[in-house]
Order: C-alpha cells, then sequence, then structure tokens
C-alpha cells in the first residue's frame, strides 16, 4: 500500500513539472515545512526592549532648587542646547563623530566609572560621573512630574499643627534584656555589652576626598590588591598631586527589642536600635611607589602617615608628578587594609572650578561584538537567555514542542518516497 501511494505521487510529482505547473501554491493540510535556522545555537530577538540600533548615551541631571539652572560639565560643550534642559534625555551619536568625540571628553573629565554587561542583547553599559563646572541659565527646563517636581515642593500639609512642641523631635528608648538604650545614640558590642559609640560631630558616613581649590579626582580604571600592597591604574599619564585615604566604611546591624514580641527578621526603627557589626580596618603608615611611560620600572616616592582612628580620614600632599600607576604599601595598619578607600587628587584639568558633590551621569552603550542588534535578528543562544518561564513561539523563539520539526521532515520524507 506504502508502495503504491508513493508511485502514485511520484507520477503526480512528474506530471506537474512536465506540464511546467506552478508547484509552490500547493495545498496539504497535514503537514507544513518550515525553513532551517542559520546555526543550531542562533535565535531571533522577537522583544523590541533594550535593542539598540546605534550608538546612544543616556544623561542624566540632578534636579537644583532654581528650575532655570540647569546643572553643565565640560563633556556639555560637546551637545547641542536643546538637549541640555531636560533632566533625562538619550541621544543618538551616529553623526559627525560624536561617538568618538563624546567618548573621549567622558575618558578623560570623568571622575568614576562603572561597567555592567546586558547578555541579553551582548552590550556594554558604562556609566561615567562627571563633577559640575557651572550652572546654564534657561527660560525653561523639562522636569518629570515626581515627588522631586516644583509642585510637590510648593504643597504644604494643611493637617501640621504649628504648635513647636509637636514639632520637636523627642527621644525614645529601646528595652533589650532589662536596659533601657536610647533611639539617639549608635552602639558597638564590648565585650559581650553594647555601649555607645562616640562619633564625632563632622563624621561623615558617605567618604568623600578631601579636595582642595583648584584640584579633582582622577578615575582608576584598575584596583589590583595582593597580599602586601594596593596597585592603583590609571587610564593614561595623569598628574597627582595629593592623596585622601579613608578607613573602611562602618556597617550596622539592628538590634531588635526584647520587651516587644516580633516576628525574626523585624527591623523596624521603632523596634531597634543601631549597632556596629564590624571592626572597620585602616592603615597608620604606608610607603608610596610610582612608574609612568618617564619611568623605567617602579620608583620608591616616600613614607607617609596615614589614619589614627576608624573615624579619621587623611589627605597627603606632594610634589606634582606624572603617574600611570601608584602603589601602596602598608607598613602599619588596623586588622587588614583591603577595604580601604583610596582617592587619587591632582591638579584640575578643568579651566573653570568643579564640584565635588553635585555630578552629572553619561551612560554609554556599546555592543561587545561591535555590531548592534536590531528587532527580530540573529543573535548566540547564550546571549540571549531570557528570564521569562513561558516556552511559546514569542517569548523563547523557538517553534512550538520539541522535535516538530523533525517529525515532519519524516512524514515528508515518507510520502514523497525521497532518500536520505
Amino acid at each position: 500500500m506504502a508502495s503504491a501511494i508513493s508511485a502514485s505521487t511520484s507520477r503526480l510529482f512528474n506530471d506537474m513539472i512536465e506540464h511546467d505547473f506552478d508547484i509552490t501554491g500547493l495545498y496539504c493540510p497535514d503537514f507544513s515545512i518550515n525553513r532551517l535556522p542559520t546555526k543550531k545555537s542562533t535565535r531571533r530577538i522577537t522583544n523590541d526592549w533594550n535593542t539598540y540600533e546605534q550608538d546612544e548615551i543616556v544623561i542624566t541631571r540632578p534636579s537644583s532648587d532654581d528650575r532655570k539652572l540647569v546643572p553643565i560639565t565640560e563633556v556639555d560643550a560637546y551637545i547641542h542646547n536643546k538637549d541640555l534642559r531636560v533632566t533625562e534625555t538619550n541621544i543618538i551619536l551616529h553623526k559627525h563623530g560624536m561617538f568618538n568625540t563624546i567618548h573621549k571628553a567622558l575618558e578623560t573629565y570623568a571622575t568614576d566609572m562603572t561597567e555592567t554587561y546586558d547578555p541579553r542583547v551582548n552590550m556594554f553599559k558604562r556609566k561615567y560621573t562627571v563633577p559640575v563646572i557651572d550652572f546654564l541659565k534657561c527660560d525653561k527646563r523639562d522636569t518629570s512630574f515626581g515627588t522631586d517636581s516644583a509642585y510637590f515642593k510648593t504643597k504644604t500639609r494643611a493637617y501640621y499643627r504649628s504648635d513647636v512642641t509637636m514639632n520637636q523631635p523627642r527621644e525614645r528608648f529601646i528595652i533589650i534584656d532589662g536596659d533601657k538604650y536610647s533611639k539617639w545614640k549608635i552602639y558597638r558590642r564590648i565585650s559581650g555589652r553594647v555601649m555607645p559609640l562616640h562619633l564625632p560631630t563632622n563624621y561623615d558616613f558617605n567618604a568623600k576626598a578631601i579636595v582642595n581649590d583648584g584640584e579633582q579626582t582622577f578615575r582608576v580604571t584598575k584596583t589590583t590588591i595582593s597580599k602586601s600592597y594596593i596597585t592603583l591604574t590609571f587610564p593614561s599619564d595623569v598628574q597627582l598631586s595629593g592623596l585622601s585615604i579613608h578607613p573602611e566604611k562602618l556597617q550596622f546591624e539592628s538590634i531588635h527589642s526584647t520587651a516587644i514580641r516580633c516576628h525574626g527578621k523585624c527591623t523596624k526603627q521603632r523596634h531597634c536600635i543601631s549597632c556596629l557589626s564590624n571592626d572597620p580596618c585602616y592603615v597608620m603608615s604606608f610607603k608610596i611607589s610610582i612608574r609612568s611611560s618617564l619611568t623605567d620600572g617602579w620608583i620608591p616616592y616616600g613614607t607617609f602617615s596615614g589614619n589614627t582612628t576608624i573615624f579619621d580620614s587623611t589627605r597627603i600632599s606632594f610634589d606634582p608628578i606624572m603617574v600611570k600607576e601608584m602603589r601602596i604599601i602598608p607598613t602599619n595598619y588596623h586588622r587588614a587594609f583591603d577595604k580601604i578607600e583610596l582617592f587619587p587628587i591632582g591638579p584640575s584639568i578643568s579651566v573653570r572650578p568643579t564640584s565635588d558633590d553635585t555630578f552629572v551621569s553619561y551612560t554609554l552603550t556599546t555592543p561587545r561584538d561591535g555590531k548592534y542588534l536590531n528587532q527580530y535578528d540573529r543573535c548566540a543562544d547564550t546571549f540571549c537567555k531570557y528570564t521569562s518561564s513561558c516556552h511559546c513561539t514569542f517569548c523563547s523563539g523557538r517553534r512550538s514542542g520539541k522535535g516538530t520539526y523533525k517529525e515532519r521532515c519524516r512524514m515528508m520524507h515518507d510520502i514523497l518516497d525521497v532518500d536520505v
């Protein structure tokens, strides 16, 4: 029976070929032919989100008290004025060599850079932080209608009482094992007991470099930590005149009250007190060695004093020198030195003074393999690991059902009696 069907089918195709019939519109409801992919390990991008067709940069500017003042940096000299008054904007860099110009300016003026990789679209995202040099005055500035907008800042809550006693803060106490602890204090563990931690009045939990007028911090592209030293690598030869050294950051934990019954993971401020959970490390003295394109190997530069306590931040100064790599060799330290914070400082490369607390962020997106991905492009399976648990054709980029194509091919070969 099978041979009879195969013979009749072959004669049908031969007759159609002899009479020059068009067989492209052949209708068969039992099976269909699908085109094979170019590679077994590729899939099509069917999602239109997070696809980048060309060079793009995202600029985020901080909000200011005066809505007509726009913070600008040295990089904004290469950006059109119409893109400056927007709080957050996307700019395409595909014309007039803007990509190379902006990228070079970011590498020169940025004080910090963080790099992330998105495997879904095979792209690198580099976020540059550039200090503000001035404020540009414009007639109108676009801002989002959120909590930072002028609308919410001008609104006042009518139910607040004007009584002075109601607005003054009130000290609260937490009971732990029969002892009373104030919410206004921070504690640390000493010999199994919780004792108050005396913080200096000028202590800043967010470490900032100690920078003088006419100076700035320089970006470190690579930090190498070994058992005996820390090496800082810069993008190119830079002129340094100082180093700001800070202890490890303080970390805190919440100790819950024993007089209040609550779940085991409660961290509410009205139920807990803050207690120092780590023993911060710091360096008391260290040596410095430098290396640059002008030197033949490492050159010892001198011995310097560092921090004295876990709250102390120290700034050392020296004559301006050209440095490509700087090596800090601790000679006396508390517990360790791998988590201390270092800020290289040098003369400002900007003509105008820069701010040390206001910054503009520039996020530059570049492809890993030099090719941007468009919608419905094919890319390697390893770069398209979608987190969706749906296995439909749209979400997974594959045919419905495992082995469906092979099963239809076998059916086609059996019907047409074609040797494989």
